[in-house]
């Protein structure tokens, strides 16, 4: 929304310098409401710069480069996902945690160095400042304040508060009437609305910002429960489970950089490869039911290289699907298909983290309890889960803890292969002729 008012390098300039002191508050954080605080901010300068990218390739290369461009973009973003879970683990386990936030000042650096290299730091002098009063601020809150809510209280049930309590439903309860605040809002008092019918316009378009929200969700509850899954019923460290990603993440580039950069004009091609995509990721996430602690390394390795095949196909081709909405010239640059994509996009991924973290707890404190183990070792395993390996405890414990872990990811499975089949179903409405 800034960008609407402002040049684009001063706001780079000042998403990275919210990265950059994200990092150095969880750095030297020394209670979990400093990390919370250190990643908050993490995350608005991360998000504000991928956003940035994507618009500032839409606004300075021509339209028909631009969905092979924004792939390329993709194809960084997956690299990230290649690395950052092994560099993680390597720092996890032969030095102290904090050091995988300092390894993230070189990158903060970098980036401050290249921004006045690549992009015009200099603000307009005839900065319309009548534009910050027709922008949907009113609907911007409304969002933040809707999915915060939710999330919240989802984080919340059955951790720090019980279901029946009020401090789970109050925030839930917020979070639901500000979504439906803003629906009324946006569809009738709205001068310039950022989730109106303009954005919204049909079907199609509307099941492909869904499907982004799906996919958000699937590849983010995967990729962290994949390696809970290591290390909860295998006992991996944390650098060979981060390195077990490498099936997925890796393979996911074959696919996505084939399909971004061969078929990025095709946009016709996009149904069809969306639909296989949902089909393969679907198809993954039920085989992930049967996953256990005795599963056999070829099994979960073909696993995961056909989650990472749909992966990659999903990502490719709903970005060229994107590309190929009608824009408008004169819409916002907030209300353009690819800021809405990403925008539902990280709203699945950030559901992803409360939803799956509570039903996979929540279970495997259940299954603990049906074993007969005590109190103090549920607690333990239930706040050090990562660490169990290191917990004294008997042989029949061991084995124990690792079906409960198992049982209570095949909950987990169950849950992200019935959002997967929900967006095979979305993709179905691709096909429709407008």
């Amino acid at each position: 929304m800034m960008c609407d008012v402002f040049s684009h390098g001063p706001i780079w300039i000042i998403a990275v310098l919210c990265t950059t002191i994200g990092t150095g508050i969880c750095s030297g954080s020394m209670s979990l409401i400093e990390i919370i605080v250190g990643r908050l901010l993490q995350g608005i300068g991360g998000g504000g710069a991928l956003s940035l990218c994507f618009i500032m390739m839409e606004e300075s290369a021509p339209q028909p480069i631009h969905s092979r461009y924004s792939c390329y973009i993709l194809l960084t973003r997956l690299i990230g996902f290649i690395l950052g879970p092994v560099i993680g683990g390597l720092f996890a386990v032969n030095t102290n945690w904090t050091w995988a936030f300092y390894f993230n000042f070189i990158f903060c650096a970098l980036g401050l160095l290249a921004i006045p290299f690549a992009v015009d730091l200099r603000t307009c002098r005839d900065v319309q400042l009548r534009k910050l009063r027709v922008l949907d601020w009113s609907g911007a809150m409304l969002a933040s304040v809707g999915l915060t809510g939710i999330l919240l209280g989802v984080s919340w049930a059955g951790v720090a508060y019980q279901w029946n309590q009020w401090h789970t439903w109050a925030p839930i309860t917020l979070g639901i009437v500000a979504f439906l605040a803003l629906v009324f809002y946006e569809s009738q008092w709205a001068l310039h609305p950022q989730f109106g019918a303009r954005v919204f316009r049909d079907v199609s378009t509307i099941m492909t910002y869904i499907g982004c929200f799906f996919h958000g969700f699937v590849i983010f509850c995967q990729l962290q429960f994949f390696v809970f899954y290591f290390m909860c019923t295998k006992y991996f460290s944390a650098t060979l489970s981060g390195v077990t990603l490498l099936a997925i993440t890796g393979f996911a580039v074959v696919p996505a950089a084939v399909v971004g950069t061969l078929l990025a004009r095709e946009s016709q091609c996009s149904k069809w490869i969306i639909s296989s995509g949902w089909i393969l990721t679907t198809l993954a996430a039920g085989c992930s039911i049967l996953l256990n602690r005795i599963t056999p390394t070829v099994a979960w390795v073909f696993l995961f290289l056909t989650a990472g095949l749909g992966h990659g196909l999903l990502l490719s081709s709903y970005n060229i699907r994107v590309h190929s909405i009608p824009k408008n010239d004169e819409a916002a640059l907030s209300t353009k298909p690819i800021t809405i994509s990403l925008f539902m996009r990280a709203w699945g991924m950030a559901f992803a983290v409360p939803i799956g973290g509570w039903i996979f707890l929540a279970r495997f404190g259940f299954e603990l309890q049906n074993i007969g183990l005590e109190w103090d070792l549920i607690n333990t395993a239930r706040g050090y889960l990562i660490l169990m390996d290191q917990v004294i405890k008997s042989d029949s414990e061991s084995e124990a803890i690792k079906d409960a872990s198992a049982l209570a990811l095949q909950v987990v499975w169950e849950v992200i292969a019935g959002v997967a089949a929900l967006g095979g179903i979305s993709s179905i409405f691709l096909w429709k002729r407008n």
